[in-house]
């Protein structure tokens, strides 16, 4: 009787003999898991955090860029008196452009279309400057 319980081979518990051990044969794979399943919920959450201040930067950019579009055109427009009817029609394609812009989910290609109509209306006003060359001393 003695030794059929150290080896776990007791006919009324229904183990075999190595069911015993089983349970420490496996604690590797059970702490592999255990450490993915910990890693992965962590690395989800750094990733979260990460995003959100990249997103939070790079939202802040593009406001700025936009916020400067939106200011020199307001300027053009109210300046634009004796332009031709072309760059009339261009100034108010950029100015509805700009505000039809979602700031959800900003599109890349919407984005630089403004750029490049911008850059067309800078150089029939003369703006030499682009937004990333004026000085940010205020």
């Amino acid at each position: 009787t003695y030794q059929r319980r150290v080896r776990g081979t007791d006919p009324s518990s229904g183990m075999e003999e190595g069911d015993l051990f089983d349970g420490l044969l496996h604690i590797e794979d059970g702490a592999v898991q255990h450490g993915y399943t910990q890693g992965f919920a962590e690395g989800h959450d750094e990733g979260v955090i990460e995003g959100t201040r990249s997103g939070e930067e790079y939202g802040f950019e593009v406001a700025g860029e936009l916020a400067f579009y939106s200011g020199t055109v307001a300027a053009w427009l109210r300046v634009a008196h004796g332009v031709t009817e072309k760059t009339r029609k261009r100034l108010d394609g950029l100015w509805a452009q700009i505000g039809e812009i979602s700031f959800e989910n900003i599109d890349e290609d919407v984005l630089e279309g403004v750029r490049a109509r911008y850059r067309q209306l800078a150089s029939v006003f003369r703006q030499g400057k682009r937004l990333n060359q004026l000085s940010t001393d205020w």
